[in-house]
């Protein structure tokens, strides 16, 4: 529970990588060709580029961090005309 590596594991089980990520890695998500994982030590999120095998992004979440989804977030349409309302004449 104490490592800071995720592994990613070639499709094929041929080959295998170890990626340097915060302190307690918990959970992972898959975005498009992005591996978001937190750590729950430092209370980071590593975003790791798959096809280049690195890290290529670290956000701040807060000490324990341990969970991570993504959903797709729907307004209301009159949310959305006081929106563009706001941003067009704010």
């Amino acid at each position: 529970m104490n490592g800071d590596t995720v592994s990613l594991i070639d499709a094929s089980f041929a080959g295998q990588v170890a990626i340097k990520v915060g302190s307690q890695p918990m959970d992972m998500a898959f975005r498009g060709d992005d591996l978001f994982v937190a750590c729950q030590g430092d209370g980071s999120i590593h975003v790791v580029d798959l096809a280049a095998g690195k890290v290529r992004r670290v956000l701040k979440a807060g000490i324990g961090c341990e969970s991570l989804g993504f959903f797709k977030c729907q307004t209301r349409a009159t949310d959305a005309a006081a929106l563009n309302s706001y941003t067009s004449h704010g």
